[in-house]
Formats: C-alpha cells, structure tokens, sequence
C-alpha cells in the first residue's frame, strides 16, 4: 500500500513486465510532467530484463510512488491491483513503452474538474515506432470521437477509449466493479462498464506517444485473433447488455455478425440510448458514429439490414 503525507490529485498506474528499453523514456516523461502533484504505483510483474533494477532507480528518489511485486498476474488482474491501491481520486493509465507529453496530466486533470459527469477522458495518441519515428498506429486515430454519445455508439465495436491515454475517476472504477481478470479486451470490458456509472470523453489532442513494436505489453490486435475476437465478443455481451437495453444472446450475434436480422435489435439499441442523452431517434441513427458502428454488426446474409444500412447512409450524405 502507498503510504504518502498527503494525498496527491493523480496516481499513474504502471504494469511493467520487461519494459526494457523504453521504461526510462516512459519515467522520465512522468518525472517531466507539468502537474507537480502526483506519484506512481508500478506492478512488476516478474521483469527478468533490468526492470526492476531500473525501476528502482527511479521510485522513490526522483518519482515519488512505490513498486508492487508478486505472483504473475494478467494486464487486467495487474491494472485492479493497482487501482486498489491506489489513494487518490484521479488515475492515470500508462504503459512501460508510452511517453506522455509535459502536459497530459494538466490538460486531463482541468478537464474532469470542469466536467464531474465525466468518469474517464482519454485522447489521441502519436503513433511511434520502437525508435521513436512516427508509425501509421493501425488507424487508431479513424473515427475518434470527443463526446459521450459517439463514444457509447463506437463501444459496440471496440475500445473507444486508448487505454494508456486514460485519466479516471478511482470512485468509478471501483463503482463499476474494477478491471475484470481478463488478459485481453480489459480495458474494453471496462469501458463498457464504466459507460453505466458516468460519461466518457476524449481530448481532442495526442497527449501520449504510444509505441507500436513486436514487444509491446498491451498492443494485441484482437480483431487478427479468432480465439481473442471470441473472447473480446463474449466479453462485450455480458457487459453490454445493461448499456444497451438487449440481452447478452442478441449482443452476442451481434458481434459475431450472426445475427440473420439485426435491425430491430438495432433500433432497440437506438430508443434504448436515448434515455441516457435525448438527440432524437432519428438523429441518432443518422449520426456518422452510429452508422459506422452498425456496418460492423452486419452478417453477410442479412441483406435487409444492409439494404437500410445503405439507404441511411445516402440520407445522411
């Protein structure tokens, strides 16, 4: 447990398991952070590169904060653990290979003041490579959305959060039951989750350099996964299922694209999220977040759906 005189405004929880070489750059764009009020917890999760020994080159002497060690745990199991012991309100997500920029902390930190309806905010991030030269990110910044209602239309396809990009309200975390023990999609399945205990936004801004390279801790690209795709599917039913009005066996064919006749699922979804921010029925199912998600609910063989899918699109354009 971090004990500290007072409590800090911002934890930044760090799993790191073999974070070499890039651990130092992640620390030191936290030392470099223009919010002075912070510490770090980290879960090393039985590092066998140097870093353990670089963490501790770091923590506590020129980052105030404190390294748990144990058992392995999974990224999900990892990042729960650190919530719990974390002490203050506002956490902060950051992977062993991300850089944040001066004043991420800043900008996300007034931002929640301003807005305490939102439980996370998170932003756009640049894409690098494991030289730090810029990579294309797999389109991470495609259809980015800043405000509550397409990001809650963007879940019923993916994370719409980047996850090491995230500040968030420790309350809500906990309220929304922590990170689930999940090795993969956890910060999907929590997104889901999150989304019933408050509202979500991004920043319009890359606040974090977010490494891409075949080491990488958290980058799996579930979607190229059969078995991962199942789990981040089945995942995405149970937890979906309060936020979306349907039940987890409709949100399952959903997202397996099995559904023979999406659209009255579809709709019920629309009237449903309508009771969380009142846009109008039609505006909803108009509006360019919703209809880009619907496209990747779809089956192949639901050619009605699709067919309305097309006809909306037209209408829109």
């Amino acid at each position: 447990m971090l004990i500290v005189d007072e409590e800090p405004p911002v934890t930044w929880l760090l799993p790191v398991r073999n974070g070499m070489p890039h651990l130092p750059q992640a620390l030191a764009s936290v030392e470099a952070q223009a919010w002075s009020n912070q510490c770090i917890l980290v879960r090393d999760n039985g590092s066998t590169d140097g870093s353990s020994a670089e963490l501790r080159r770091w923590i506590p002497s020129r980052i105030r904060g404190a390294i748990l060690t144990g058992g392995p745990l999974n990224l999900g199991e990892s990042c729960a653990q650190l919530v719990e012991e974390a002490r203050t309100e506002y956490c902060a997500r950051i992977d062993a290979d991300d850089v944040a920029r001066r004043d991420r902390l800043q900008r996300q930190v007034e931002f929640l003041e301003r807005h305490p309806e939102v439980v996370a905010v998170g932003s756009r991030v640049r894409a690098i490579d494991e030289h730090g030269r810029a990579h294309s990110g797999h389109g991470w910044n495609l259809n980015y959305y800043e405000k509550d209602g397409d990001i809650v239309h963007d879940l019923l396809v993916r994370a719409a959060q980047r996850h090491p990009t995230l500040l968030m309200r420790r309350s809500a975390v906990l309220a929304a039951g922590n990170y689930g023990p999940y090795g993969r999609s956890e910060d999907y399945e929590l997104q889901l989750r999150l989304a019933q205990v408050g509202r979500l936004a991004n920043l319009p801004e890359p606040l974090l350099d977010y490494r891409f390279h075949p080491g990488s801790f958290s980058q799996a690209m579930p979607d190229r996964d059969r078995y991962a795709y199942e789990v981040r599917a089945v995942l995405f039913a149970k937890a979906g299922a309060v936020l979306y009005g349907v039940d987890e066996a409709v949100l399952l064919r959903l997202k397996r694209r099995e559904h023979p006749f999406a659209l009255p699922a579809l709709l019920t979804i629309a009237r449903h999220l309508e009771r969380r921010e009142r846009i109008g029925l039609m505006q909803r199912v108009l509006s360019r977040s919703f209809l880009e998600a619907v496209r990747h609910l779809l089956a192949d063989r639901d050619v009605v759906s699709r067919a309305v899918l097309g006809l909306l699109r037209r209408l829109r354009a």
